[in-house]
C-alpha cells in the first residue's frame, strides 16, 4: 500500500526468476540483491545493506518484518545508548563495544556485551562487562577513582602540605594521585624532622592514622642517633676501641645512648679492672 507518494518495502512484489537488475530497480532505495537471479521469497539470498555490508536473508522476512538492513540500524542505536551511558557523568570516554561472539583484543571470545572505555582521570583504557558498568555500577579498577579519593589529595588538601615534602619520587613506583589514602600497599615517605633519616616505608592507611618515621618514634635507632655515634662525637673518636668491651653481644650502632639496655664498658682508670656492666642511660649521665 502507498502512503501518499511514499512507497514501503512491503508493497513490493518480486517474481521468482527475476534478474538482479529487475529486482534492484524495484528495491534499490532500501537494499541491493547481490545474487544474479531471484529464486523465491523463502530462498536465502545475499543482500547489500546501505552500510555496504553483505548479509543473508529470505525476502519473506525482509518484506513481512521490514528488516531492510543488516542490523546496523539497531547496532548503531545500541552504540549510541552505550556511548551515552558511559559518558553521561563526564568521567569516562566511550571507545567501542564488542558483541557476544566477537573476538576481544586479548584473543578471547566475548560471552556478553563488552565495552571498551577510557577513564579520563587515570587515562586507563580497558574492557568491562556492559551490564556491570551500566546497571551494577562497576567502575575503573585501575585507580582510586578521583583526585578527592587519592593519597595526594590527603597530603595536599587535608594536611595542607606540599607533596614534595613527603613523597619520595625516586623510590616510589606508584602514582600518589592514583592510589587511595586507604591503600594497603607500602609507599616511601620522607622523614620531615631529620634529613639523615631519609625515607621510610609505610602503608598509606597507617600514614593517615598518624604513624610516621620509626626512627623519630624511637621504634628503631638510626646509626647517626646511636650509642656509638653519640660517644664518638662527644667523648672520643676512638670510643669503640677504647671503651667498648668484647663481651658485648649488642651492636652499638643499633642502640640508643638513652636506652635502658646494659652494655659492657672497659674501665679507663685501671687496666687490671674488669669490664663493668652498665645501662646506656646511666653511662650517658656520667655513671662509670
Amino acid at each position: 500500500m502507498m502512503k501518499g507518494n511514499v512507497r514501503e518495502v512491503k508493497d513490493i512484489k518480486l517474481r521468482k526468476g527475476m534478474s538482479r537488475e529487475e529486482v534492484n530497480e524495484l528495491i534499490g532505495e532500501w537494499l541491493i540483491l547481490e545474487d544474479d537471479v531471484y529464486l523465491g521469497s523463502k530462498y536465502k539470498h545475499n543482500w547489500k545493506c546501505k552500510c555496504e555490508d553483505i548479509f543473508e536473508r529470505v525476502w519473506y522476512d525482509i518484506k513481512s518484518n521490514q528488516r531492510i538492513d543488516c542490523g546496523c540500524v539497531e547496532y548503531n542505536k545500541a552504540e549510541q545508548r552505550y556511548k551515552y551511558e558511559v559518558e553521561k557523568t563526564g568521567e569516562y570516554e566511550y571507545i567501542r563495544s564488542f558483541r557476544k561472539g566477537d573476538t576481544l583484543p586479548n584473543g578471547e571470545i566475548a560471552k556478553n556485551i563488552i565495552l571498551q572505555i577510557k577513564h579520563k582521570y587515570c587515562e586507563s583504557v580497558y574492557n568491562i562487562n556492559a551490564n556491570g558498568f551500566i546497571n551494577i555500577g562497576n567502575k575503573c579498577g585501575k585507580c582510586c577513582g578521583s583526585y578527592e579519593n587519592s593519597f595526594a589529595y590527603y597530603i595536599e588538601k587535608i594536611l595542607g602540605e606540599s607533596l614534595d615534602k613527603y613523597w619520595d619520587f625516586e623510590k616510589n613506583t606508584v602514582n600518589p594521585y592514583l592510589i587511595s589514602k586507604n591503600y594497603n600497599g607500602k609507599v616511601w615517605i620522607k622523614c620531615t624532622k631529620t634529613d639523615y633519616h631519609g625515607s621510610y616505608e609505610i602503608r598509606c592507611i597507617d600514614f593517615v592514622r598518624g604513624i610516621r618515621c620509626s626512627y623519630c618514634a624511637n621504634q628503631r635507632v638510626h646509626s647517626k642517633d646511636s650509642f656509638a655515634q653519640y660517644y664518638i662525637d662527644n667523648i672520643d673518636k676512638d670510643f669503640l676501641t677504647k671503651y667498648w668491651s668484647d663481651k658485648n653481644t649488642v651492636d652499638p650502632w643499633n642502640i640508643s645512648p638513652s636506652s635502658g639496655i646494659k652494655v659492657w664498658i672497659k674501665c679507663q682508670e685501671k687496666d687490671y679492672h674488669d669490664d663493668y656492666e652498665i645501662r646506656c642511660n646511666d653511662f650517658k649521665y656520667g655513671k662509670r
